[in-house]
């Protein structure tokens, strides 16, 4: 629908805040250990999990009926401006998909080399997560979409922690 018109400037975004270099390059130290990378990516999946499991919670929760309607509001309006409506006005395929989407030369690729390289001692799923994005971005399996930009998973993720916090300051923890 809107093509990948952000990627580059994100980038030079990143070079400008982090003085030259990309932000992974500071992480690079640490996340050059493939367990370390591992424990990340299992970290990321563990996401989802806790998005529909919050989102099952909330839904049927009877103790707070505010709370549970301005929840579920919140993740509906969530999805909706920041996974479709911004993602639409910022699209972005992300470093992962930086050469694929025909821009060179590509700064991510040492990230990309590490991620194989842990994923050549510990499974790393999120690399068969993009190839199934990008295979169905490209019609080799059904569409899919692919928004880097801005991160439903940050956006998701900080509306739990605010549910849970409202919810009880011990779980919010």
């Amino acid at each position: 629908m809107q093509p990948f018109a952000w990627d580059g400037t994100f980038t030079e975004w990143d070079r400008a805040v982090f003085l030259g270099s990309l932000p992974y390059a500071f992480l690079q130290p640490v996340m050059g250990i493939p367990f370390v990378v591992f424990l990340t990516n299992v970290a990321y999946n563990v996401w989802s999990f806790l998005m529909w499991g919050f989102l099952t919670a909330f839904a049927f929760s009877t103790a707070r009926s505010e709370l549970r309607t301005r929840y579920l509001l919140s993740y509906f309006l969530t999805w909706i401006v920041v996974g479709n409506c911004l993602a639409l006005a910022f699209s972005s395929a992300g470093p992962c998909f930086y050469s694929a989407i025909g821009l060179l030369p590509d700064p991510y690729q040492p990230l990309m080399d590490s991620l194989r390289k842990a994923d050549t001692v510990y499974p790393i799923f999120a690399l068969t997560t993009q190839d199934m994005l990008w295979d169905g971005y490209i019609g080799e399996r059904n569409p899919l979409g692919i928004s880097a930009m801005p991160s439903i998973h940050n956006a998701t993720a900080i509306l739990m922690a605010l549910g849970a916090w409202r919810f009880g300051r011990a779980i919010g923890r």
